[in-house]
């Protein structure tokens, strides 16, 4: 008999990878968050005026609201995905 299996998640390797992550991390960004994506630069991505990310496949350097990122954004991200993040706090010129 011959065996057939459909693997439900993306795998290392994998040729799409990188574009499928892209499309779920953006959809739970805009679930999630009400962002929106630039149409003219789609690694940038807009959380109202509250913050600006960019993207990097699995990376994501963010700019914004601090009070809004540390009580709103990483909440709701740790909420839904496995991570870590490292913040560089604004600093007087």
């Amino acid at each position: 008999t011959e065996l057939s299996f459909v693997i439900l998640k993306c795998l290392p390797g994998q040729r799409d990878a990188a574009k499928l992550w892209y499309l779920f991390f953006t959809d739970a960004l805009k679930r999630l968050l009400g962002a929106t994506v630039c149409l003219e630069q789609p690694a940038l991505v807009k959380c109202g005026n509250n913050a600006v990310l960019l993207l990097h496949v699995d990376d994501v350097l963010f700019y914004g609201n601090e009070q809004w990122i540390s009580s709103v954004m990483i909440p709701a991200l740790k909420s839904e995905f496995k991570m870590s993040c490292q913040y560089v706090k604004s600093f007087d010129r």
